[in-house]
This record gives structure tokens, C-alpha cells and sequence, in this order.
């Protein structure tokens, strides 16, 4: 006789309800001491800071590598993820199947969160700072070469001031960052990866990456596009609308997404492709209402169109992209800057071309998803589209380097050969853990992690990688059981 199935609730916290019981039990009593803690600091934290400023100063201090309010958004974040854990713990969910993928998310969280807090400088932030109160102001861009939709967001909270609108762009990059953990599993779950291997593939990604970690510590925008395309990705086949106008709010944040829509033209999404135009023109004029007029956008073009000459040449050193590795070679050789710019655009635009051939021959090949009716285009486009986005931008920072992690994690199935994982190491050396030099070639040496990423998708065979991810499945699971 079939035993009767249990509710979902009694599944998720595992088989064992003495156990189940005694975990909820600790859960409950952990959060009426994490409410009478946050209680008590809370008050404290009132009579601290009604006390003149000099007792303030006395009370804490900042460290050499360290400032008040970034210690502030780390400590918080710290304590809501603490929080968290107990109701997840009260509520009996920490069990089953996703015991794994939910422990590794804290792991992930709580580094970065640790890790915010060394930071003393957020490069990027500040320019974004600078746009919303330029908007604000009614002033041109100062130092902005994105469309003006963010600073538009951003002029939301100038009455925080520069530093709190600053705060702002770190606290949303560390929230894009834990929401990416989530959404990389889900997109893992819909290629076929069982809970648990689609948490350690997510964190393992996470974990240890430098672009990662520059992406956090410039308060960047890039975990925010790259949730947005997943969330494009995730939700085109039951929600279209949400998914056009997710893509639509990427492209208005950083334009090189807009790549997307080659799969949707492809398989004649008409419904999906009408939506993200909609989108498109809801976006612009919300960004009109909110001060971020035409005269903007005319600015922003022509910021790209002298985008070289707007940096400090050091900054080409950091800069990976093909245009700089031939303007710092032209430089060096002293080379007729007309003959450096010709030779780099026909190289640039030989790689594009070889770019849009693997995508076209992934769509036809079909290495990802077996199935090309529908979404499938999509599916299987969106690993090289992911390359295609990075390298047609005109400057290419290893921070830019977290768009590439879904192509990393979906690849690992593919890897049948001792040969393929030996490149797919030297690719994640060259790609995640390679510090940033200011030595020109050094720097550049990530496009050779580029190269063996194209390689790999070249070479994916979704037979193969389906037998393989059907044992990577079963070890996942059994060794987490």
C-alpha cells in the first residue's frame, strides 16, 4: 500500500518530525532573543545619537580601510541575514531537497556582506551620485556615458545627500548580488540541474570572483542588468510582458543587453517583441517626467562617440576590450593613430562576425536545449549572446566579467574531456580569479579566457552534456544526502 504523500511543509523540513519539531522550537525561541536584541539596539542606538556629535565620535570610530556608513550597510545586512535564517528555521523550511542550495546562499550572502565592509571608495557610484544630482539640477552629465533612466532613479534620493545616494547604489548592488545566487539556480533548474547542483554551481561561481568582488565594492550596476536578463530569460514563456519589459529596464540601465532581441526576432515572439518596444517607450518617458530629458540622450551619444579620449590612458591598462589592446599597442609603437583605428575596427568587427556565427550555429545546433520550437532559441543563444554582450562594448572592465557567469555554469555539463576541463580551468583563472593588473599585455590576458569560452560553446553537444549532467545530478545529490 502506497503511503499517503505528506503536505509540503512537512516534505520541506526533512523526515524526521522529532527533529523538524526540535529546529522549530529553536527557531522560535532564537527570534524572541533576535527581537529583544534589535530592541535593545535599537533604543541604544536612539540615545547614542541624541547626544552632540562629539559623543558620537567617541562612541565609534572608523578604521584605516574603513567608513561609518559602509559599516552601517554591512553590519544590517548581517543582521537581516541572521534574522532571516531564524523564521526560515521557525517556519520548518530549512530541510529537504533544498537544504543545500539555501545554506550556500547564507555562505554567499554574508562573505560579500563581510567583505563590503573594507571598502572605502566606490569609483563608479560616485558617477552615478553625480548624474542624479545633475538631473536634479538640470545640469549635463558630468562623467556619465549610460542612458539616464538610473540616474533618474537615483535623483529619488538626493535627499540623502551625495553620500546617501552613494549608499543607495551599494545597498541595491549587494541585493542584486544575493537575488543573482537565486536566479542563477533557476536558470540552472530550467537546463535540467537538481537543486543541489544547481546551489554549489551558483556559489562556486560566486565565491571566489574578482569581477564579482569589483562589482560590489564600485557600487556597479552589472548584478542589477544581469538579474534583469535572467529574469527576461525566466519568465519569457509564462509571463512575456514581464519578461519584454525586464529586458527593456536592462537595456535603459546598460545599453549591450539589447542583444536579446536577436533570439525573440529569430523564433517571431510578436507578442513578446511588441511588449518590449511598449516597454521601451514607457521607460523613456518616465525618464522625460523625471527630468531626464532629449538633451540628455544627446549627450550620452556623444559621450560614446569620444569614449577613448574621455578616460586617463592608465585606464586602458585595466581595460581588456580589443580597442584598447590596439590603442596601447599604437601608443607604445608610436604608430599613426588613423592606421591604429583602422586596424582595430576591422579586427573588432572580425570578432563580432565570429561572434554572431556561434550564436546563429547554437540556435541551429541546439547544444543547450534539445527543443528549437518556442523559447528554444533563446535558450540556446543565450551562452554565446552572453559573450556577444561583453565584447562589442567599447570598454571592457573585469568587473564587466560577471555577465559571463550563466555562460560558466551551464558549460560545466559540456566539459566530457580531460582536455575541455583543463581549458574550462585555465578560462576560469583568466576570467574569475585573476587579479587586476596595470601591466599592459597582463590585463589582457582575460580575452584569452574569452577565447576558450568560445571554444567550449563551439564544441557542446547537448547528448553528451545531458548524460553528464545526469551524473553530475546523482553525485550532488547523493553526497548531499
Amino acid at each position: 500500500m502506497t503511503p499517503p504523500l505528506l503536505p509540503q511543509r512537512d516534505r520541506l523540513t526533512g523526515d524526521n518530525p522529532a527533529a523538524s519539531s526540535a529546529a522549530r522550537r529553536w527557531g522560535r525561541w532564537g527570534l524572541i532573543l533576535y527581537g529583544l536584541c534589535t530592541l535593545a539596539a535599537g533604543l541604544h542606538l536612539g540615545i547614542v545619537f541624541s547626544l552632540p556629535e562629539d559623543a558620537v565620535q567617541r562612541w565609534a570610530a572608523e578604521g584605516p580601510y574603513s567608513k561609518a556608513w559602509v559599516t552601517a550597510i554591512s553590519v544590517t545586512a548581517v543582521w537581516l541575514l541572521l534574522g532571516s535564517v531564524l523564521v526560515l528555521l521557525e517556519r520548518g523550511v530549512l530541510g529537504g531537497r533544498w537544504l543545500l542550495s539555501i545554506l550556500l546562499f547564507y555562505l554567499v550572502a554574508l562573505l560579500y556582506a563581510t567583505f563590503l565592509r573594507e571598502r572605502t571608495f566606490f569609483g563608479d557610484a560616485w558617477d552615478y551620485s553625480n548624474a542624479a544630482f545633475d538631473i536634479y539640477h538640470g545640469k549635463p552629465f558630468q562623467r556619465y556615458t549610460y542612458l539616464p533612466f538610473w540616474a533618474c532613479c537615483l535623483r529619488l534620493f538626493v535627499g540623502l545627500g551625495r553620500t546617501g545616494v552613494v549608499g543607495v547604489c551599494v545597498a541595491s548592488a549587494l541585493l542584486s548580488l544575493m537575488a543573482l545566487y537565486w536566479l542563477l539556480v533557476g536558470l540552472l533548474r530550467r537546463f535540467g540541474f537538481s537543486p543541489n547542483l544547481a546551489g554549489l554551481c551558483a556559489a562556486l561561481a560566486l565565491l571566489v570572483c574578482v569581477p564579482a568582488q569589483r562589482t560590489l565594492f564600485y557600487g556597479q550596476v552589472n548584478f542589477m542588468v544581469i538579474d534583469l536578463i535572467l529574469v527576461m530569460i525566466l519568465t519569457a514563456s509564462r509571463w512575456p510582458i514581464l519578461s519584454a519589459a525586464a529586458l527593456a529596464a536592462a537595456v535603459h540601465v546598460k545599453m549591450s543587453p539589447i542583444v536579446f532581441v536577436l533570439p525573440m526576432l529569430v523564433s517571431r515572439q510578436v507578442k513578446w517583441l511588441v511588449a518590449f518596444a511598449a516597454a521601451l517607450a514607457a521607460i523613456v518617458g518616465l525618464t522625460f517626467l523625471a527630468g531626464g530629458g532629449p538633451e540628455y540622450y544627446e549627450q550620452v551619444s556623444r559621450s560614446l562617440g569620444s569614449i577613448h579620449t574621455a578616460n586617463l590612458p592608465s585606464d586602458r591598462f585595466r581595460d581588456f576590450s580589443i580597442d584598447s589592446l590596439f590603442l596601447v599597442a599604437g601608443d607604445l609603437a608610436r604608430a599613426d593613430p588613423a592606421w591604429i583605428h583602422a586596424a582595430m575596427l576591422s579586427v573588432k568587427a572580425l570578432v563580432v562576425l565570429a561572434l554572431l556565427g556561434l550564436v546563429w550555429r547554437a540556435g541551429r545546433r541546439k547544444p543547450f536545449w534539445a527543443d528549437s520550437a518556442g523559447l528554444g532559441h533563446l535558450y540556446n543563444m543565450t551562452p554565446p549572446l552572453l559573450v556577444l554582450m561583453v565584447m562589442t562594448s567599447p570598454l571592457v572592465w573585469p568587473h564587466h566579467l560577471v555577465f559571463l557567469l550563466p555562460t560558466l555554469v551551464l558549460l560545466a555539463p559540456h566539459l566530457v574531456t580531460p582536455g575541455r576541463r583543463f581549458a574550462f580551468g585555465a578560462a576560469i583563472f583568466f576570467l574569475l580569479l585573476l587579479p587586476v593588473f596595470d601591466v599592459y599585455p597582463l590585463g589582457h590576458g582575460r580575452l584569452i579566457g574569452v577565447g576558450i569560452i568560445c571554444w567550449l560553446i563551439y564544441a557542446a553537444d547537448f547528448a553528451r552534456g545531458k548524460s553528464t549532467l545526469d551524473a553530475m545530478n546523482r553525485w550532488a545529490d547523493r553526497r548531499s544526502g
